[in-house]
């Protein structure tokens, strides 16, 4: 049976707190689990900086049920005095991981804080958790991934936690790697339920490793997520919460170096593997972050691509589109496909009823690697595809353009690699094929 949380005081959050977050958050909780001589608990606090009273609830949804479903589930309602902090123990059934759903008034503060407690009930590490917030998620099909992970013969071990906040379940994969980069067995195919985290307690010893340091677990799904792994010690108390790394994409530079440009080019990069398509994630979505209602005058994409075995007639490589609500008010400013099986290139232009495309013969090869870059230039009104190969250009495709409103209207502007299934019965998405080392840089007029 529940407890109920129990309120120990108004304290006095200083650093601990993190920035205000608007409607709902959902914290990672866990109660009284036991992990060899350790027992592991979530507490957490909740803070009201102003000057008049708010409200908020709390519901705990358990790890792996489907949180769509809340018949019998009741949240609690709390009031905070102006100024005033409550600190919630009890968060959630002994023994038990799970969601804690914190919905409220968006001047509410919140932060969560594992603690390892020894034989004698005494706290002997902590760490701080993470807010689940749709800042945070990860989009669909990108990767999370979980750095200097531990297990050992005695201790500590590694837990791995997904969390998908969507309606309906998503699938996903995960990729162990140690840390000389071989891999963990293969790769691992799991499913998450609705608006739930699904906990794979120990998972080295699940993929039949007692002993591993500083490996990587590498997350990704079919819809948008979050993934974080505790490192927990069992002969001894001991707490360490990894979220997903952040790459050295920044603006920022040393004393005494040039930093990137801050002309209001937008650049965007994934270095390494970044999508391979297969079947059920078979499309990728890239958001180029333009300045909304700002006019760009040029696209310059780069990008490696290793092709597979062909499909039947064209297979989808990458658009550059701004989204809209249905297929007829989108811009496509291109559509890049490959015919393999006949040696052609086809640049759909993205105008309607008219269809002009660029049209070219090469033979494309299978299971060949290839640099591609693009240049979208509306200024020249014309756009350009080449394939490099060992330095050497060794086919290009050109002509003119008709989408010359290069700009971000309130719906985004996208890359987006492969398609989701068959389009028209004859684009396919390019399963099996590896795309790599994206960087894509959109120039301001």
């Amino acid at each position: 049976m529940m407890r109920k949380p129990v309120l120990l005081g108004a304290l006095a959050l200083l650093a601990s707190l993190v920035p205000a977050f608007a409607g709902t958050v959902y914290i990672p909780v866990t109660s009284s689990k036991t992990l060899g001589t350790a027992t592991y608990n979530t507490r957490l606090w909740v803070s009201n900086p102003g000057a008049v009273t708010r409200s908020f609830s709390v519901l705990f949804l358990p790890a792996g049920t489907d949180g769509t479903q809340r018949a019998g589930l009741t949240p609690q309602s709390f009031t905070l005095a102006a100024g005033g902090s409550l600190l919630l123990t009890n968060l959630a059934p002994a023994g038990t991981s799970g969601l804690l759903e914190i919905t409220g008034a968006p001047q509410v503060l919140t932060t969560a804080r594992l603690d390892g407690l020894d034989t004698l009930r005494s706290v002997g590490a902590s760490a701080y958790v993470p807010a689940i917030t749709s800042k945070n998620l990860v989009a669909r099909n990108d990767t999370a991934d979980l750095l200097s992970l531990d297990r050992g013969a005695t201790g500590p071990v590694t837990h791995l936690a997904i969390v998908n906040l969507g309606q309906t379940a998503t699938a996903c994969t995960v990729r162990a790697t140690r840390l000389n980069g071989t891999a963990v067995g293969g790769p691992a195919t799991v499913s998450v339920p609705p608006v739930s985290e699904r906990r794979f307690d120990d998972a080295f010893a699940t993929l039949g490793v007692t002993e591993i340091a500083d490996a990587r677990l590498a997350v990704t799904c079919d819809q948008s997520f979050f993934a974080f792994a505790e490192v927990l010690g069992s002969t001894a108390p001991s707490a360490v919460v990894i979220t997903p790394t952040f790459s050295l994409d920044s603006a920022l530079a040393p004393p005494g170096t040039t930093p990137p440009p801050t002309t209001g080019t937008v650049t965007v990069e994934r270095a390494g593997v970044f999508f391979v398509p297969v079947a059920n994630a078979s499309d990728l979505d890239v958001p180029l972050p333009l300045a909304p209602g700002k006019a760009y005058r040029k696209a310059t994409i780069d990008f490696d691509m290793t092709t597979a075995t062909f499909s039947p007639v064209f297979d989808s490589i990458v658009g550059f589109l701004r989204p809209g609500t249905s297929r007829d008010d989108r811009t496509l400013y291109f559509g890049f496909n490959i015919r393999g099986s006949r040696g052609r290139t086809f640049i759909d232009l993205g105008v309607p009823v008219l269809e002009p495309a660029i049209k070219a013969s090469y033979k494309w090869l299978q299971k060949t690697q290839y640099h591609i870059k693009i240049v979208y230039d509306v200024q020249a009104k014309v756009m350009s595809l080449q394939a490099i190969q060992n330095g050497q250009v060794v086919h290009t495709a050109a002509g003119g353009i008709y989408n010359l409103d290069l700009s971000d209207q309130g719906t985004g502007v996208i890359l987006k690699f492969g398609l989701p299934g068959v389009a028209d019965f004859a684009y396919y998405p390019p399963l099996g094929w590896t795309f790599a080392n994206l960087k894509a840089q959109v120039e301001p007029l």
